[in-house]
Order: structure tokens, then C-alpha cells, then sequence
């Protein structure tokens, strides 16, 4: 085992984000294929909620809630 002195806490979870953000980075850079699905999911996520029609897949008066599809399922579990 390594007698380093190991990140915790917050500074343990800036690291990790900065680990994840270089990852996305070199990505974004070099896969052709992850700039194709960024794009067409800024196209087709916003459709989505656009188009969609029950009440899973919108809000009543297609306002775009934060945690919108929670409800339904938190519904079912709060039902005997």
C-alpha cells in the first residue's frame, strides 16, 4: 500500500471532477462519433418534450419542471 496521503472530502470530489471534465474534453477532441450524439441530442431531447402527448412524457401545460417524470412513479409508490 502507498503512504501517500489520499484526497478527501471535497477536495477528493473537485478532483474527480476535474478527472471527468479532462476525460469529456479529450473526447469531445478526438471521437467523431460522441460530437455526432451531442448533436443530434440537443436536437432530439428538446422534441421530445416538445412532442410528447401523456402525462409521463409531459406536464399538463408543457411546462418543463425539474424532476417532472419523478412524479408518476413517486405516485405509485406512495399507493397501497
Amino acid at each position: 500500500m502507498s503512504d501517500r496521503i489520499k484526497p478527501t472530502g471535497f477536495t477528493r470530489l473537485l478532483r474527480a471532477f476535474g478527472y471527468s471534465f479532462q476525460g469529456f474534453r479529450h473526447t469531445w477532441r478526438e471521437e467523431a462519433a460522441f460530437r455526432q450524439e451531442v448533436a443530434l441530442s440537443l436536437l432530439v431531447i428538446p422534441a421530445g418534450v416538445y412532442l410528447g402527448e401523456s402525462g409521463v412524457e409531459l406536464p399538463e401545460n408543457r411546462v418543463v419542471r425539474p424532476g417532472f417524470a419523478w412524479g408518476p412513479w413517486l405516485r405509485e409508490l406512495g399507493e397501497p
